[in-house]
């Protein structure tokens, strides 16, 4: 299949002509419970590989929609392994996994999160979504939209693209291509069977208090106080039904984000990681270097080489 087959004349316009098929009546949640779904554009671009992919098997958070024309992706989970060619989309797992694919490859690659507070995305599968291209079309063609308005105004941007500056209107005119392909992706996975995952019933005054973690900016110190007066509860019992939702208290919580956000930073920008240890509250090299050695075993240089090999 050539890139341009089945997408017809492509525009910058947004084309929302789908079925959005959120009516199953064991789904459907309240317009304020429905606000606490969080979505990101992380990058996104067309590429015919000069080199392989090999992955790590830790990856960042998020999912990763390859649209394959030429080569194959074979991925592999704790749940199984699969092979996919051209023709065809695939989402792997969010979580532990290998992506493998030979150079010559040609893909769009879509980076992105759709996710819960706590991180808990919309889909997932256990080793990948997998679906012919020609099962939906618009998600091609308004894929394509959105790796076009990002080249034209990032030429050459590609897994370094959160890192490049840009103006307000190009930031905007990025959200709005990326909102109609999650438009489109959304009743996709839903016509494919695929089953979201729901917010848990969770306490209301806990949900404030994790929309606050997620809110608050990395380099802020964490004031156990702040929270309690956003949710009215105790100390004792802040930490008792955070940690019966999230399995950590609020604490861990804040620095499992931070420790996500520093690993990212030193995996893929081209920050120093001096920048990095200031951007994440630590006000020198020294204490960021040693909080990172004991959240992870190795030093932040170790790490950044391990994760280059």
């Amino acid at each position: 299949m050539r890139p341009d087959e089945g997408t017809g004349l492509l525009t910058d316009d947004v084309d929302l002509g789908v079925n959005f098929s959120l009516e199953q009546p064991h789904w459907q949640l309240s317009l304020t419970e429905l606000g606490h779904l969080s979505s990101e554009l992380v990058f996104a671009h067309e590429t015919e590989l000069v080199n392989p992919i090999r992955s790590k098997r830790y990856q960042a958070p998020g999912q990763t929609a390859f649209l394959i024309y030429k080569g194959e992706l074979n991925v592999e989970t704790d749940a199984g392994s699969v092979s996919v060619g051209p023709g065809n989309w695939c989402l792997p797992h969010q979580g532990p996994r290998l992506l493998r694919m030979e150079p010559g490859g040609h893909v769009v690659v879509i980076r992105f999160r759709l996710y819960w507070p706590g991180g808990e995305p919309l889909f997932n599968a256990p080793v990948a979504t997998v679906f012919k291209a020609a099962f939906a079309p618009r998600l091609e063609k308004q894929g394509r939209v959105l790796v076009r308005t990002i080249t034209r105004a990032m030429p050459g941007a590609k897994a370094e693209m959160p890192w490049r500056k840009t103006d307000l209107l190009t930031y905007f005119r990025f959200q709005r291509a990326f909102d109609a392909w999650l438009y489109v992706y959304v009743d996709t996975m839903l016509r494919l069977g695929a089953v979201p995952s729901r917010l848990a019933k969770t306490d209301p005054r806990v949900l404030k208090v994790v929309a606050q973690l997620d809110e608050l900016p990395l380099d802020h110190t964490l004031v156990e106080a702040e929270l309690l007066e956003e949710c009215g509860l105790s100390s004792s019992q802040l930490n008792r039904l955070f940690s019966r939702e999230f399995k950590m208290t609020p604490h861990q919580y804040f620095e499992a984000r931070k420790l996500t956000r520093a690993k990212t930073l030193i995996r893929s920008s081209p920050m120093a990681i001096k920048q990095i240890a200031y951007e994440t509250g630590f006000g020198s090299l020294p204490a960021f270097s040693r909080w990172f050695k004991q959240q992870t075993g190795q030093s932040p240089r170790d790490f950044k080489h391990n994760e280059q090999v």
